[in-house]
């Protein structure tokens, strides 16, 4: 399969990938990568294979055109208001008297939002696990764009999605059962039901991890802890990625082969199943990419060229992946283990060597989405790791399976001693370093710099150098040389942000916490402070993780 190719497959899919950046986000400094990248294509490939590869990415970038101008187009004609709407019964979320779902009419996806009536109503949706279609007074509106520079822009991100309107339901006058599904609206019922069984078979905390580890779900009243695993940087452990897939996997052939089945008839029964696996765990980029580059292996494509393969071959199942902070995350780790060799290493050691790989080299790219860094979740990732794919994962299958015979809760006491020891570390390690999170340039001069770092790792000169330049680019992104003055939008007003090149800081109000009038404890939502949600990710984008100067103008806050 690689050698139809003009070149190397890693080489082709670097060249796609910034195509597609160029295409879908254009910026001078993308263009001029991508310029110097050509010339480097012609210069180590010769005139012939350069004409052939730019064949190629003539024919991708022309599907990359029509891709962009379709979700311009669709963004555009959106209508104003919905009759009927279809739930996606598997992103049903509730929060207090808020319910949340995807939904879809007339071919397009919606981001829908409803405020229930009754405890009744509430309990209803909480279990309900099956497709429905609501007939609706409804009306559609543009999701909030990014407020703050480099803030969160919750638009952009619905429309990565494929959605383009955000539907608020004002009622309800009708719902019935959908009675025409395609594979992927079984596999939505199938995933919800079980969701839905383990909320009603199995206590707190032991469903939330049931439901996280095995189907990709984690619900509302699960937040609180997952904020200390993010805190402490391990909340990527709940991502359904290698780890799960690889297990399900290999019991999967384990069992076929053992009942006598040739390797190859496992290895296309193995498509069918990895399509049924990825619908349960609510199609995710990690799940399908693991899935991918699984299928690719039976065939004897391995490592980069694996990897490679698998990047193309995405771009025509979920086109806007890599528009996504998940994909980018998922290509890189699974870049960093492609590209660096620890067979030689024991198992434990190995597991070690590839945390602290990943680490380091995926810091840019967690830094340019996050601007923070955990130190601890290098030895809390491989701890806790070996935890959940050694331990959890297994005995959470065994008991979900046995459970419609019979329900094992009793080691629900397990993960409630989890949590503690969640706690009590997150207690000691609580502390992220705050880098800031660097300009485009920046960011891509980190990236150049690790690459040369890789290939001139056994040269010490030079590679402390090259560590001294990278230390030097996390400085700058952590300390802007300027002055700065910043009206920061915090909800119910402005804050006011000043630092002056040496670093000094002053802060002008903080913005309060949206507070509502007198309910019942089931329409209580858990809602964060304006400051958590808005002012203080803009604060740690720009590198700053004290004030010294805070001033109040008023009392609310």
């Amino acid at each position: 399969m690689t050698n139809c190719l003009p070149i190397k497959p890693i080489h082709l899919a670097f060249l796609l990938v910034l195509l597609y950046f160029l295409i879908f986000s254009w910026t001078v400094a993308g263009l001029v990568l991508f310029i110097f990248a050509l010339i480097n294509l012609y210069r180590h490939y010769g005139s012939k294979k350069f004409f052939q590869t730019c064949a190629c990415l003539v024919v991708f970038g022309l599907y990359f055109v029509i891709l962009h101008f379709k979700q311009e187009q669709d963004y555009a004609v959106a209508p104003a208001s919905l009759t009927q709407i279809e739930l996606v019964p598997d992103t049903i979320s509730i929060n207090g008297d808020l319910l949340s779902f995807e939904g879809k009419s007339n071919g397009r996806n919606y981001q829908a939002f409803y405020q229930l009536k009754s405890q009744e109503e509430q309990s209803f949706f909480q279990k309900l696990d099956k497709t429905i279609i609501l007939t609706v007074q409804a009306t559609t509106e543009e999701a909030t764009p990014q407020s703050n520079f480099k803030g969160f822009d919750y638009r952009s991100y619905l429309k990565r999605k494929g959605i383009y309107r955000i539907v608020k339901i004002e009622t309800i006058t009708n719902m019935q059962q959908a009675t025409r599904l395609s594979l992927t609206g079984y596999l939505h019922d199938w995933r919800r039901k079980a969701i839905v069984h383990i909320q009603q078979s199995f206590p707190s905390p032991m469903q939330h991890y049931m439901t996280g580890l095995l189907f990709g779900y984690l619900d509302k009243s699960f937040e609180e802890m997952g904020n200390l695993y993010s805190s402490l940087g391990i909340i990527h452990l709940f991502a359904l990625s290698g780890m799960q897939v690889g297990f399900f996997l290999g019991i999967f052939r384990f069992l076929f082969l053992r009942m006598g089945w040739r390797k190859d008839y496992v290895d296309w029964l193995q498509i069918p199943f990895s399509i049924c696996y990825a619908g349960l765990t609510g199609f995710s980029v990690s799940v399908i990419r693991s899935l991918i580059q699984a299928s690719l292996t039976n065939l004897g494509i391995k490592r980069l060229d694996n990897l490679a393969l698998t990047l193309m071959i995405m771009f025509f199942f979920l086109p806007h992946y890599l528009l996504t902070t998940g994909g980018v995350l998922s290509f890189s780790y699974a870049f960093i283990l492609s590209l660096i060799d620890f067979d030689g290493l024991s198992e434990y050691r190995k597991k070690l060597a590839e945390t602290t790989a990943i680490t380091f080299g995926i810091l840019p790219v967690l830094i340019f989405y996050f601007a923070t860094f955990q130190p601890a979740s290098i030895v809390l990732t491989a701890v806790f790791s070996l935890v959940f794919d050694v331990f959890m994962l297994p005995v959470l299958s065994v008991i979900f399976l046995l459970s419609p015979l019979v329900k094992i809760s009793f080691v629900n006491g397990i993960f409630e001693g989890l949590e503690r020891v969640v706690t009590w570390v997150e207690r000691y390690f609580n502390h992220s370093l705050v880098f800031g999170q660097p300009d485009l340039t920046v960011f891509l001069a980190m990236l150049i710099a690790l690459g040369f770092l890789y290939d001139v790792l056994r040269r010490k000169k030079l590679a402390l150098q090259l560590c001294l330049l990278l230390a030097l680019l996390f400085f700058i992104s952590k300390n802007p040389p300027c002055n700065e003055v910043t009206v920061v939008d915090i909800g119910q007003g402005d804050s006011i942000f000043l630092r002056d090149v040496t670093g000094k800081t002053v802060l002008i109000d903080v913005g309060g916490k949206v507070s509502f009038s007198s309910q019942e404890s089931w329409q209580e939502r858990q809602s964060d402070s304006n400051a958590e949600r808005m002012l203080i990710p803009y604060l740690k984008s720009r590198g700053v993780d004290k004030i010294d100067q805070l001033v109040l103008t008023h009392t609310e806050v």
